[in-house]
């Protein structure tokens, strides 16, 4: 009886086809994220879905590929930094049309993306290696905790998107032998790249690669190939920098970007590290990871420099004894060397980015590291070992398929609310930034049901503005501490701070300070002074909800009704929340009210 049934378990796997492959992947990728489909929004999801006006309107698809947007209704001509992602906003437009503000289907459909990328890394790397060893490493990328970022987080769908266009077009460049390449083929593989390009910019790494690939191995004609990939360069670089160039306007800088390069060049050995580390020890995972080393010591640039070289060396050593056995497999080893290193090139802040290190920035980087370990285990004296040790073998790969995806099922479970997500991640994010997010939700949650939270507040957002007083959130954050606990001097200075810290580079944390004093004046009775700095913060940036409503009240108790009528008319038109509607209909009725000392609309009537 265990003999039949041992035989019935090893004919579920043995022989591998591609179909149970597929299947397995398939089924193993949607049972370890399933518990995070039903996650909320969360970090920038608000600002790139929730609250974006033109995401409900699939007629604003046009404009995307018309101007560089960052964010919702912010534009930028800070070329370097330029977030030129069409293709990007377009998905979550075209969503959106079809099922709202609803989490569910974005997670799903990030979900399918995802195992859809580790079914082409399986298909790609059976034509490399032997289909066991793709199999495994596939599963590898599919359930590794450092990708789960990348496939939870719906503001990084970007990442799956772009990463889909290219390994697409690599899977085609695989599957031509012929030196002539059709041109149906080659407009295909073209489209595909710039798709990758218009989802997003790390696209370009693959117009290098699949030439370094067509260079090394194709018998494709490598003029044709590299004049069509020249083709696809030139086009984006019209689309982004001509056609979209009269449309921009100034965004202001991440914390990453103010730092001189001499800052930026001692935390790469520690950013560099972090990614390997994380790979082989994906523990205590955290987003918004904003820290810089601004000194040379030990602990942060000399002893991750040496880790540094660790790997280096031991990459090296790889390809060395490649070298020396004369393997055929040379080549393909250093065309994945190419494909990890660049990968991590653009993320080591040469080009500052958002924020220091993140998780979904390995999502490229790890496929190059995967080829290079299924290089090695393809080799013929891994093969003997594993024959060899095939039942031991066996049972360590089971026993770390099944660890990963648990730390990928509770790294899941930690996105099921803000709150969770914070608290846990702001444990090790080392992050002025984290910290002010964490300190503006405990305030949220102290001053509206658990005051014991407003003291906890107080440390993280202390902690993150002797940090990063530039950041500008966090000062106004605790200004709003300042304010719920009715010090409104406090308060004042810490806006007028923030004010005075942004005033060369003014952005929607000046914007939010004015919103703050204007909130303060209304509850000082102070309606002119509160209509004064509610169209400070609308100079800033028009789009700031509550300077609109602070300037509807404002006009509603000079007595200019209609004025007051039309502005949150207007608002109402767009954002028809809960407060704006009650704010309509309590000024449309001409209705008296007064506002709540809490940080927000919140009228009282």
């Amino acid at each position: 009886m265990h003999k039949d049934d041992e035989v019935t378990f090893k004919g579920l796997f043995l022989p591998l086809t591609t179909k149970k492959a597929i299947v397995f992947i398939f089924l193993i990728g949607f049972i370890v994220f399933f518990n995070s489909l039903f996650n909320p929004f969360q970090f920038d999801d608000f600002a790139q879905i929730v609250n974006n006006p033109f995401i409900n309107n699939l007629g604003s698809i046009p404009s995307y590929f018309e101007k560089g947007m960052a964010f919702s209704g912010n534009y930028s001509f800070k070329m370097l930094h330029l977030q030129y992602r069409p293709f990007y906003f377009s998905y979550f437009t075209i969503v959106y049309a079809f099922f709202g503000a609803n989490p569910l289907p974005f997670h799903l459909f990030q979900l399918f993306l995802h195992i859809t990328n580790s079914i082409l890394l399986f298909v790609i790397f059976s034509k490399l290696f032997k289909k066991e060893i793709a199999f495994l490493i596939s599963l590898i990328f599919l359930v590794h905790p450092i990708n789960s970022e990348a496939v939870i987080y719906i503001a990084d769908v970007q990442e799956t998107i772009f990463i889909l266009f290219g390994l697409i077009a690599f899977y085609l460049i695989l599957q031509t032998n012929k030196r002539i390449l059709s041109i149906r083929k080659l407009i295909l593989i073209s489209v595909l790249l710039l798709f990758s390009l218009f989802t997003k910019e790390t696209g370009s790494l693959f117009l290098i690669l699949l030439f370094i690939y067509v260079y090394l191995f194709s018998k494709v004609n490598k003029k044709r190939f590299f004049l069509s990939v020249m083709g696809v360069l030139l086009i984006y670089l019209v689309t982004r920098y001509i056609i979209s160039f009269n449309s921009v306007t100034d965004i202001s800088q991440s914390l990453i970007q103010q730092a001189s390069f001499y800052i930026r060049l001692i935390t790469m050995p520690k950013i560099f590290f972090y990614y390997f580390s994380k790979f082989v020890y994906p523990i205590n995972l955290a987003v918004g990871q904003l820290w810089l080393v601004k000194q040379i010591n030990f602990t942060y640039f000399f002893l991750p420099l040496l880790m540094d070289i660790v790997i280096l060396f031991t990459i090296c050593l790889g390809g060395l004894f490649l070298f020396k056995k004369n393997n055929s497999q040379l080549k393909l080893y250093v065309f994945f060397s190419i494909w990890l290193f660049l990968g991590i090139i653009m993320h080591l802040q040469i080009v500052p980015l958002d924020v220091t290190v993140a998780d979904r920035y390995f999502y490229f980087p790890i496929i190059g590291l995967l080829g290079l370990i299924g290089i090695l285990i393809n080799l013929d004296l891994s093969q003997l070992f594993l024959k060899k040790y095939s039942r031991i073998c066996t049972i360590f790969f089971i026993i770390l398929m099944i660890l990963l995806s648990i730390i990928t099922i509770i790294r899941n479970s930690q996105w099921q609310s803000t709150f969770t997500l914070y608290s846990h991640d702001v444990q090790y994010a080392q992050s002025p930034l984290l910290d002010s997010y964490y300190g503006g939700l405990l305030i949220f949650k102290g001053q509206y049901s658990q005051p014991f939270l407003l003291k906890e507040a107080k440390f993280y957002l202390d902690r993150s503005v002797s940090q990063a007083p530039e950041l500008g959130h966090n000062i106004n954050n605790l200004a709003v501490w300042y304010e719920i606990n009715n010090d409104y001097e406090k308060a004042k200075s810490l806006y007028l701070k923030n004010i005075a810290l942004n005033s060369k580079r003014k952005n929607g944390y000046t914007s939010d300070s004015y919103t703050g004093l204007a909130h303060i004046a209304l509850n000082e009775k102070n309606p002119l002074e509160a209509k004064r700095m509610s169209q400070e913060a609308l100079k800033i940036n028009s789009l700031n909800i509550h300077a609109k409503e602070y300037l509807a009240i404002s006009e509603y108790q000079l007595g200019e009704k209609v004025e007051a009528l039309n502005i949150i008319r207007e608002l109402y038109y767009h954002v028809q929340n809960q407060e704006i509607v009650q704010l309509y209909m309590l000024i449309n009725l001409n209705k008296p009210f007064t506002l709540s000392p809490k940080f927000g609309l919140s009228v009282v009537y």
